[in-house]
């Protein structure tokens, strides 16, 4: 598995007690807005939860997502509801069912949204392959489901828009785009400044990290010890190859068969926002999984950058994880 995803969120993930056939997830957000607006998100009458959605609120009803996240697009059914407190779904994972629970709570005026998915695996073919992985249960299926409530917190608080995955990736790119209502040197040192990343994004940078903001300066989350050969690196940055101030900056990324380039452009927009416009490519000598994962992963970390700078918050203050 690869080093990104699992420092990214090893600060959530704990193993539950179960068999290797029984696999169970959990999420837990807090939402700020009050249960009927959430309400009305989850079921598809305003700000949708989920792209292109159409849901029969009824036993048996379809419940049909066309998503650009793996694990969630599809046709799955309504089990049981009741308005404003829960909905169950019985939820296909490449055809094969699984169980879907989400329960919304009033919380000092905002709403504790908690999702939990399980699924009985046996059985279940070796294609399916985010059943199959022993050490992180449902560790693709859960990327997407943070991805899809991350955008659900960001459309009920309105304003700038959340991470988009844009048409462009395919298997050797990540393409992502998020707005952010901050000043463009706020964001550039955010991404510059050791003690800041370390801050807004400290499950991806370690204590060890070290960041020199000028080109050619180490550029460390410190998976490795400084100074490791480049041959002993399976994945992460070591180096900054661009910088240009409050609008750039391209790092190397090692992993794969060849070395790739990860960028952050920092684009205005007016009124006090700004576009970042992150590509990571070329990624070579990955599974199709692999490069969901990096996506999915850069995903958290945009996310993670855009509630720091807008609302001083860490996700950790607000996303809780089991798995």
């Amino acid at each position: 598995m690869m080093r990104l995803l699992g420092v990214l969120w090893c600060v959530f993930i704990y193993l539950c007690p179960m068999s290797h056939a029984e696999k169970n997830y959990e999420v837990s957000v807090l939402l700020d807005a009050e249960v009927e607006k959430c309400w009305g998100a989850i079921v598809g009458r305003e700000h949708a939860w989920m792209e292109h959605m159409r849901v029969e609120l009824e036993a048996g009803g379809d419940f049909v997502v066309s998503s650009k996240l793996p694990y969630l697009s599809g046709r799955h059914r309504v089990v049981s509801f009741k308005e404003n407190e829960r909905l169950k779904l019985q939820w296909y994972v490449e055809g094969w069912p699984s169980e879907v629970e989400v329960v919304l709570e009033p919380e000092k005026g905002k709403t504790r949204l908690t999702l939990q998915m399980a699924v009985d695996a046996e059985g279940a073919p070796e294609s399916v392959e985010a059943l199959k992985y022993p050490d992180h249960y449902f560790y693709f299926i859960g990327q997407s489901w943070r991805h899809s409530l991350q955008d659900l917190k960001s459309q009920l608080l309105g304003g700038t828009k959340g991470v988009r995955v844009l048409r462009a990736n395919n298997d050797h790119l990540v393409r992502l785009e998020v707005e952010i209502k901050a000043p463009a040197k706020k964001v550039f040192e955010a991404l510059t400044q050791e003690a800041l990343v370390k801050k807004w994004n400290a499950g991806l940078c370690m204590k060890e990290g070290k960041i020199e903001g000028k080109v050619g300066g180490v550029y460390s989350y410190g998976w490795y010890p400084l100074g490791t050969p480049e041959g002993e690196i399976e994945d992460g940055p070591m180096k900054v190859l661009e910088l240009e101030k409050d609008k750039l900056l391209v790092i190397d990324w090692y992993g794969g068969t060849e070395k790739s380039r990860v960028s952050w452009e920092i684009e205005p927009m007016g009124d006090g926002r700004v576009k970042v416009k992150f590509k990571h490519a070329t990624l070579l000598g990955h599974s199709h999984g692999n490069v969901w994962s990096y996506r999915s992963g850069w995903a958290d970390s945009l996310y993670a950058l855009k509630w720091y700078l807008e609302r001083d918050e860490c996700m950790g203050d607000w996303l809780k994880e089991k798995q």
